[in-house]
């Protein structure tokens, strides 16, 4: 992916994408950095509220919903399960030398990387996997690594417009701004001792929803008439996972609900649902087509965390407990089974549920531990996903900020591993993306980690809609 027609190719300075302009065809695939508008994570306004999770049961569903059947690549798999328990052994026995996993797809092959000798515990957890685990030597930790890109956002703002672990953990991989001096990549060497790789320049732009057609009244309570509420068309309560919002009376705003929240309260229960921090805290967010309205952000307290690109919107009733599986006229919608307890690593397939664009294509992720500019504030961590072999759909775009990237759980429920923060890489559309909407469309984009996200705000619970999921 170092190449110059990869995703992470160079971009020029005139190539660069203004807010509300369309892209020219052009020979060739160039790197766009755009902030995707798409729902994110809910916040509580009670900071020690105790976390708690009961059961809310599913809503009435129309007599033609189906579940639909699930590409078997999303779900779990034997590399995946020696994944998560490989992943599970670091993060509960935490060490300066470890690296990270990487999932190889052809063949089913994981790669450990660890500086110096792996501990004799995960060795011989390896060596007890479904498939072959193999460990290689990295020249420097994660945490070697993801400290410096963490601290790029403040050493070189405005100058730095993505940084994070290379995924072999060899040095930090940088994409520069359009405007960074002719020096910056000298400078920002001389200032490490770690090797920096220059992966791309492209600039981020913030992209809080662009449609093509204003809808100006609501539609009714069942949104589009192909659709049957609750349907990712409908946009209407309950607000699952993938529904597209917009805020009142602005004309082209649009962003996605990722995930729905609560906190307890010693009277009454808080309840949340998120979008992305930079889709803006000003008016009263309501269903894209029919208008219901959501609530809003109370800034005053503390509901917004611009580094984690996520904010919560109060809302007047309690949210919708699943996921949008299908474009954007379905009828399905699977359980919201809540953040897993490991991070998806390098390789590991996801796919979005997205407001605008509906469902993407299933890709794996690229790079894991990663941090990028949104309309100048550096975010993170998240990771970065990319295209799958051939593909030349893009399922994301503006409008799709703060929607879910999700992976299946055995028993076809979506676990959310993070939430859409910007988009890079456009390609063609996706045809079952909502008809408000014309593109461009992008086939890569960053995530903000889910457990990080919801960890911003604290006290807070993911409403889950399975039971077990």
């Amino acid at each position: 992916m170092e190449d110059s027609t990869s995703a992470v190719g160079l971009v020029r300075a005139q190539d660069i994408e203004l807010v509300g302009q369309m892209p020219s065809a052009r020979a060739g695939r160039t790197l766009w950095i755009v902030a995707a508008a798409i729902a994110v994570v809910i916040y509580a306004s009670t900071a020690n509220a105790v976390p708690q999770e009961t059961p809310g049961g599913e809503p009435p569903k129309h007599p033609n919903a189906s579940e639909g059947s699930l590409p078997a690549e999303l779900l779990p798999k034997p590399a995946d399960t020696a994944v998560g328990a490989l992943a599970a052994w670091i993060r509960q026995n935490p060490h300066s030398n470890a690296g990270g996993i990487r999932l190889l797809r052809d063949p089913n092959i994981v790669e450990v990387y660890w500086k110096g000798t792996a501990p004799p515990g995960l060795q011989s957890l390896a060596a007890n996997q479904p498939v072959t685990v193999t460990f290689k030597a990295a020249a420097y930790s994660n945490a070697e690594l993801e400290s410096v890109a963490k601290a790029m956002g403040t050493k070189f703002k405005g100058i730095v417009a993505a940084a994070g672990p290379m995924p072999d953990y060899s040095g930090v991989g940088v994409t520069l701004k359009s405007t960074a001096p002719s020096t910056a990549l000298a400078d920002i060497k001389a200032a490490h001792t770690v090797p920096i790789i220059l992966e791309g320049t492209g600039d981020p732009v913030p992209a809080a929803g662009r449609s093509s057609s204003q809808v100006t009244k609501p539609l009714g309570v069942q949104g589009h008439p192909d659709c049957w509420s609750p349907a990712r068309c409908g946009d209407s309560d309950p607000l699952y996972g993938g529904s597209l919002y917009r805020v009142a009376g602005v004309s082209g705003s649009g962003c996605s609900a990722g995930t729905p929240l609560y906190a307890p309260a010693p009277v009454g229960t808080y309840e949340y649902v998120t979008t992305a921090a930079h889709c803006g805290q000003i008016g009263t967010w309501e269903g894209y087509d029919n208008g219901f309205e959501i609530g809003t952000v109370n800034v005053a307290k503390g509901h917004v965390n611009k580094g984690r690109d996520i904010q919560l919107i109060s809302h007047r009733t309690w949210t919708g407990t699943s996921i949008y599986n299908g474009d954007w006229n379905t009828y399905d919608a699977r359980g919201n089974a809540g953040v897993p307890a490991n991070r998806v690593q390098v390789g590991q397939p996801v796919v979005v549920s997205a407001g605008v664009s509906g469902n993407g294509a299933i890709q794996p992720v690229l790079k894991a531990n990663q941090y990028w500019e949104v309309n100048g504030v550096w975010v993170g961590p998240g990771f970065r996903v990319g295209p799958a072999p051939s593909q030349t759909i893009g399922y994301t775009q503006r409008g799709d900020s703060g929607s879910p990237v999700i992976r299946s759980t055995s028993r076809g429920n979506f676990e959310i591993h993070g939430f859409v923060s910007a988009l890079l890489d456009y390609g063609t559309c996706n045809p079952g993306r909502h008809p408000g909407f014309n593109g461009p469309c992008y086939i890569q984009y960053y995530a903000v980690y889910s457990d990080a996200a919801i960890a911003a705000f604290g006290g807070v619970t993911i409403r889950r809609g399975c039971y077990p999921c």
